[in-house]
């Protein structure tokens, strides 16, 4: 793949991923406290050996790998941490574009419960594939991309494009209160009493 992609010179998205999708989950595996380092690590010899086969460096494109050979927990520290996973990466390599897919991924399902008491509880495998219905983790993944918009993703991949309008939405707003301030003072006026 890397010599055609070399070949074309075309932008071209690396994801982190360990094996392949029957054996990734079987390699789900990080240093205690290290998930965002060794990504990053990973990644970054993926990035590289694109570019020594000749990918331009200004085509490449890095991603995480979200539920790729990451379970639940793993994925939600990778998003937390997403602007050190970009700093990290960045020293070796230098500033370039992050791609975030974060859509409908399975862990999104904690954030999508609907009962509170539900929430904090470890939710099972079996319990996320019962569940059904990916498009109802269309809101968590909302929340998910202004979270990543916010924290260092130039692009992110979604099922549904209608849920880039939250995000555009917040940001927008977000804009406008860091470059206009929060909201006017209004002006006080006194109606006199007759």
């Amino acid at each position: 793949m890397l010599p055609l992609l070399a070949r074309l010179q075309v932008p071209t998205v690396i994801m982190h991923i360990r094996g392949n999708p029957q054996t990734m989950m079987d390699r789900t595996h990080y240093p205690e406290g290290k998930i965002v380092e060794t990504v990053a690590a990973e990644l970054y010899e993926r990035l590289a050996a694109a570019e020594q086969a000749g990918v331009y460096r200004w085509n490449l494109i890095g991603d995480p790998g979200l539920g790729f050979a990451k379970h639940g927990d793993q994925n939600i520290e990778l998003l937390r941490c997403l602007e050190s996973f970009g700093s990290i990466l960045g020293q070796s390599m230098g500033e370039w574009p992050l791609l975030v897919g974060v859509s409908r991924k399975r862990f999104l399902e904690a954030f999508a419960t609907r009962s509170p008491s539900t929430f904090a509880q470890v939710i099972t495998e079996e319990e996320v594939f019962s569940s059904g219905d990916a498009k109802s983790r269309d809101f968590a993944t909302a929340g998910a991309v202004i979270w990543a918009a916010l924290h260092g993703a130039d692009f992110v991949r979604v099922h549904e494009p209608a849920v880039c309008d939250a995000a555009r939405c917040f940001l927008r707003l977000q804009r406008l209160v860091e470059t206009q301030g929060s909201e006017p003072e209004r002006s006080t006026t006194t109606a006199a009493s007759s």
